[in-house]
């Protein structure tokens, strides 16, 4: 079954195939198919780079059903069957479970949450791990979408941001005692590639180029970008592209989406600018040589996908 009108992407220049994890392959639908009723839209959450505020509009404006770390909040972390549920009386609802973390994900299998259709939305920050959500016998399979941020800049948000976090499960008071971006640099917390760790499953040891290789080709067919910089004109193409705005967007919703998207969710009180030419900012760099440039083609991307929606 259509639900859009979609053209091909420009493939890459390059005539030679890359293989990517059949996982990924298999489990997660190419970002220029035709969408089908049963896709399920899957939001790669990479920290600090305006995830939290496309959850936040998604849930509050569009008024869709989100599969993320709320919806065991309250104790529903103990509850034997799937529903709906809202935290806290709020606007937001939530299936009732825990797509962010490997076990969460696997009581998530289990109560079937994709096969019920009860969640509109599925958001977790590991790809990998989510494929195992989906599958081909009953044909629902993911299509992902993310927001990208410039790796140095959200590395050194994500510094300020857990140093100070204790309701973090990743705090560290270790963490909490660095005070400056270049001892965060070379300390063991700091960023290294984390896109294409993530992206590739290669979590540990050395990367190479094939590693990038390899991310930008599921990037490529994959992933329908978003930029962190270009926010409310990333989130008109995911309304467009999974056909949100079928039923129309309302004026009340228009100015929902501009509270969450201009104003922003979760962002830091104290905007912390570092130079490019401190020692900090250099030393993140040369930490993260094949994010830096995966984002140079995320930019590329960008502008390539534009062409996306008839």
């Amino acid at each position: 079954e259509r639900e859009g009108t979609m053209k091909d992407i420009n493939q890459s220049d390059s005539n030679i195939l890359v293989a990517i994890p059949n996982n990924i392959e298999s489990l997660l639908r190419d970002v220029h198919e035709p969408i089908v009723k049963n896709d399920v839209p899957f939001f790669w959450h990479i920290l600090k780079s305006g995830g939290t505020s496309v959850k936040d509009a998604i849930g509050m404006c569009l008024d869709l059903v989100e599969a993320s770390e709320s919806g065991i909040l309250q104790g529903h972390d103990s509850d034997s069957s799937l529903e709906k549920v809202r935290i806290a009386n709020g606007k937001i609802e939530y299936a009732n479970v825990d797509t962010t973390t490997a076990k969460g994900i696997s009581r998530a299998v289990s109560m079937q949450l994709v096969e019920s259709e009860i969640a509109d939305v599925i958001f977790s920050p590991l790809l990998h791990e989510s494929t195992r959500l989906f599958d081909n016998e009953s044909r629902h399979k993911g299509r992902v979408f993310c927001m990208f941020r410039h790796p140095i800049e959200r590395a050194i948000s994500l510094f300020y941001y857990l140093r100070d976090a204790a309701h973090e499960p990743t705090f560290s008071e270790k963490l909490k005692k660095i005070q400056s971006v270049e001892d965060y640099a070379v300390s063991e917390f700091a960023e290294h590639n984390w896109m294409t760790r993530f992206l590739t499953n290669t979590m540990t040891g050395t990367l190479t180029s094939e590693h990038l290789t390899m991310a930008k080709e599921i990037l490529r067919r994959k992933v329908l970008v978003g930029l962190t910089r270009d926010m409310e004109a990333s989130f008109e193409r995911f309304i467009k592209y999974f056909g949100w705005d079928r039923n129309g967007i309302s004026n009340d919703q228009k100015i929902c989406l501009k509270q969450y998207l201009f104003h922003g969710s979760n962002r830091s009180k104290n905007r912390h600018k570092v130079n490019q030419d401190s020692s900090g900012w250099l030393l993140l760099k040369e930490k993260n040589v094949y994010d830096l440039q995966l984002y140079d083609y995320v930019l590329q991307l960008y502008e390539d996908q534009r062409e996306i929606l008839l």
